[in-house]
């Protein structure tokens, strides 16, 4: 599980997050650095390696993929 949020930056592929409140404390008020793509309806999303708590400090990469499912509107008014 991850979880965090802050407020953040881009500047062309990669997002920059300034963690507020992280499920890893010890993010907290670092800077998160992610790459991302679009690639049609799919959203690539890369972490540089660093240590990750739940996996008892191992280097990883996490690589999210979100994909679009169709479009979304909102129902009309009565």
């Amino acid at each position: 599980m991850l979880a965090y949020f802050g407020i953040y930056r881009v500047d062309k592929n990669k997002i920059t997050i300034k963690v507020d409140i992280s499920w890893d404390e010890s993010w907290v008020g670092t800077e998160q650095v992610r790459l991302f793509t679009i690639d049609g309806d799919k959203l690539h999303v890369e972490a540089l390696p660093q240590p990750y708590a739940n996996s008892d400090g191992k280097i990883m990469r996490g690589v999210l993929i979100w994909e679009r499912e169709g479009t979304f509107s909102l129902p009309s008014a009565p």
